[in-house]
């Protein structure tokens, strides 16, 4: 024999599963979740072109590549959770935001500043324009290759694979 509830008893449950659920989801988010990441949200792809963007960053040489359709949001809560030893760049799954926004200590610091002023620090900081196309491929391609070698599953490590004309 099926018991029937009241449709009020089924709305109060509803409601008391939900809040149970929201609790507990807020009870395992990590630490700083609310606090930082929920500011501004991750897009899911970005195109890099430093080049087109902030072309007045001193040192930096006439280029025309860029990388279309990075997966900005898989990077930083997935692929680089974990790899930290393949990359270049120390960071912590707490913040892998570090790993390519060199020097930023919050997603407010690297969302909240012109970017092109940014850009121009974070460079400059790591040899100038100049040596822009190495910082990136270092980065990049390195991680990339230091996952390959160590027999992950990684992302491109050729020329056109990032570079599409």
């Amino acid at each position: 024999m099926t018991k029937k509830y009241s449709p009020s008893s089924k709305k109060k449950l509803a409601a008391f599963i939900c809040s149970a659920g929201a609790a507990a989801f807020f009870l395992i988010m990590p630490n700083g979740l609310l606090a930082e990441e929920c500011k501004t949200p991750t897009p899911e792809k970005i195109e890099i072109n430093i080049h087109a963007t902030c072309s007045e960053i001193p040192g930096l040489p006439a280029d025309t590549k860029k990388t279309s359709d990075f997966s900005h949001k898989l990077h930083t809560e997935k692929y680089l959770m974990g790899k930290s030893g393949f990359h270049s760049t120390p960071y912590t799954d707490d913040f892998t935001c570090v790993a390519c926004h060199n020097g930023a200590t919050s997603q407010e610091e690297i969302t909240g500043a012109d970017r092109c002023d940014r850009l121009t620090a974070a460079v400059s900081g790591q040899g100038g324009g100049e040596n822009y196309k190495k910082q990136m491929h270092s980065m990049c391609v390195d991680c990339h290759k230091n996952m390959k070698k160590a027999g992950e599953t990684t992302g491109p490590t050729k020329c056109t694979d990032c570079h599409k004309k």
